[in-house]
């Protein structure tokens, strides 16, 4: 199972401690590999016209042709592979499956949470965004700036991404037309190429939008007006989340299915007492990663002691590694609520 990690292609690693898969590979009998790849403007935005891109995906791509040449001395099976992620981890995962050159580099995918109502009409944002690189820069070349001068301009480009609404809020992110990645009118025949070779396990969190309400300042003006106030803000996250993460989900999965694919859908109900922003984006990874001691400055837990459901975890692990080894097959014939 090769896990790539959220942060809204900006922050993250496969190697944060909330990401432990300790628990995952004891129960579940896998060999798990957490992945880093290029993040913000040195993944996912070159500003040379010539340059290349996605090199955030090209490190994925390497990272799965290493596992496939190298996994089995470790006790895993290179025929037998199960990539999953959360958020621009998910999102990734649907990139690799339609880049044509991963086939036969995995067999399952599970997606989390990705944002796939984000993945189309990028196009104008990303050209703003990539002129504000160049102006910060100041005629610098890209590959004879500094570091510290590159992230000054990243802190400019999505300065600049905010003005272009909800798809401003996940500013970098998978090229589509830049190799490896096809152009947009060419995915629906990737799929029905990917689609009998690869199950599908994709699903969102009941509330996944909540945690993005509260953090935008029109959110936190809502939350300010009391009892009506909070509830127009769970109303708002419930519409983006319907938007941004439930609808294409289900989409994706249908469309798996009419070409010939196994798919299956799930969806996270389960948030601890208290916790205030239901059942929110990123809340079913501590039931899947980590010790409870590694979430304890979660806020989105609620109040401390941060309460996770012990046995719903060795459940939720029990599907996602249950999925791994035998397909959607082994999690029964209704869609999955946790």
């Amino acid at each position: 199972m090769v896990w790539f990690h959220g942060g809204a292609y900006m922050s993250g690693s496969g190697e944060a401690p909330k990401y432990d898969p300790d628990a995952l590979v004891t129960e579940g009998r896998v060999v798990v590999v957490t992945a880093s790849y290029r993040l913000g403007i040195f993944g996912y935005l070159n500003p040379r016209a010539d340059g290349e891109e996605n090199l955030g995906l090209r490190d994925q791509i390497m990272a799965l042709r290493w596992i496939h040449q190298h996994i089995a001395a470790f006790g895993g099976e290179p025929s037998r592979v199960t990539i999953f992620g959360q958020s621009a981890g998910g999102d990734s995962v649907m990139s690799l499956i339609l880049c044509g050159e991963t086939a036969g580099l995995f067999q399952r995918a599970i997606l989390q949470s990705a944002p796939l109502g984000l993945r189309r009409g990028r196009e104008a944002m990303t050209a703003a965004m990539r002129d504000a690189v160049s102006a910060a820069l100041g005629g610098i070349a890209p590959g004879e700036a500094s570091v510290e001068r590159l992230l000054d301009a990243q802190t400019a480009a999505v300065t600049t991404a905010q003005r272009f609404g909800l798809i401003g809020g996940f500013p970098f992110a998978p090229i589509a037309g830049m190799d490896p990645l096809p152009p947009a009118r060419d995915e629906s025949r990737r799929i029905a190429d990917a689609a009998p070779r690869v199950e599908l396990l994709v699903g969102c969190t009941r509330n996944d939008a909540d945690a993005f309400v509260a953090m935008d300042p029109r959110g936190q003006r809502l939350h300010r007006l009391g009892a009506p106030g909070r509830a127009a803000a769970r109303l708002l996250g419930d519409v983006i989340t319907r938007r941004i993460f439930r609808r294409p989900a289900l989409e994706l999965a249908k469309t798996w299915t009419s070409n010939g694919g196994a798919a299956k859908t799930f969806r996270v109900d389960w948030s601890p007492p208290g916790a205030p922003l239901r059942a929110c984006h990123c809340i079913e990874l501590p039931l899947l990663f980590g010790s409870p001691e590694c979430w304890a400055d979660a806020p989105m837990l609620g109040p401390e002691p941060h309460p996770i459901d012990a046995e719903l975890a060795r459940k939720t692990r029990g599907y996602w590694t249950a999925f791994a080894h035998n397909g959607i097959g082994a999690l029964g014939s209704s869609p999955l609520r946790i």
